[in-house]
């Protein structure tokens, strides 16, 4: 897994296409992320910047990832349990038509049961988890 997502557009297809050809020469597969997340992770705190299907079709036609993890709302650490997500689950479908490449949700466990079978409905292939519920 490759996250680039938090230098520019041009930068993060030049290191992820970087990353695909040294683990493609070795029979490994590649996830890339595309749009941020909110909440902190490790050095990076961001604001969600959804995932453009169409930028999503050009990412994975540049760099050619094999799984590509899209931002439609969910976050990534302290936040990630306060308030209600509002999630742009239409991405699900529309970068999955856009792509073709299996998609990867970060920062999920906080999705509720009826979201992750909206997410399934939609063409995702979401497990059964609980999320934690605010404190």
């Amino acid at each position: 897994m490759i996250d680039a997502s938090h230098h520019s557009y041009e930068e993060n297809i030049a290191i992820t296409k970087k990353v695909v050809e040294y683990a493609h020469a070795r029979g490994v597969s590649v996830e890339a992320e595309l749009g941020t997340l909110g909440g902190i992770e490790e050095d990076v705190t961001g604001t969600v910047c959804l995932t453009d299907p169409a930028q999503a079709k050009d990412f994975v036609a540049r760099t050619g990832i094999d799984a590509l993890a899209i931002a439609i709302g969910t976050s990534h650490g302290s936040v990630k349990f306060k308030g209600t997500p509002k999630l742009a689950i239409d991405l699900v479908a529309e970068c999955r038509d856009a792509t073709g490449v299996p998609l990867v949700l970060h920062g999920a466990s906080s999705v509720f049961q009826e979201t992750r079978e909206e997410i399934n409905r939609l063409g995702g292939a979401m497990p059964e988890a609980l999320a934690v519920p605010p404190i």
